[in-house]
């Protein structure tokens, strides 16, 4: 299955209204996958220069999460120096943001996919990753183990 697809089938297993007692354990399984769907990312970089994705709705992407996925709540979580090294402070984490920040920047990748190049899909595909939502999804990964494992 191509990346674009694994995508696809993933925002659309979050964003479906259908809701199963798998849910869960399908979601830790999709999390995975999504993780390392990344490391097959392979382009070269498109000088090109495209519009931006329309505006996402954050709300009514949390609004649908929160009702596939009611069980997910808050943790906690420490907090790291650049070194990698603890700083002793803890913050609270929120699942259901971190699934809706996934969500909603995967669904900008798939904007990249209709509307650029391929290879301007997966730059900003490893960019976001590596920038913004795998923090996110390691993040609720570890939630998830700790809830469920």
């Amino acid at each position: 299955m191509s990346i674009r697809a694994k995508i696809t089938e993933f925002v659309g297993f979050v964003l479906s209204d259908k809701r199963s007692e798998d849910d869960l354990k399908n979601l830790i399984r999709k999390l995975d996958e999504l993780s390392l769907l990344v490391y097959a990312v392979e382009f070269e970089f498109d000088p090109e220069e495209y519009d931006d994705p329309p505006r996402k709705d954050y709300r009514e992407i949390r609004k649908t999460i929160e009702l596939k996925f009611p069980e997910l709540g808050f943790y906690d979580s420490a907090e790291y120096t650049e070194e990698l090294e603890s700083t002793g402070k803890i913050y609270v984490g929120d699942a259901i943001d971190d699934l809706t920040d996934i969500v909603g920047d995967l669904l900008e990748i798939e904007w990249y996919f209709e509307n650029s190049s391929e290879a301007d899909a997966l730059w900003h595909l490893e960019t976001s990753y590596r920038g913004h939502w795998g923090n996110h999804l390691r993040g609720l990964q570890l939630y998830l183990y700790r809830q469920h494992y």
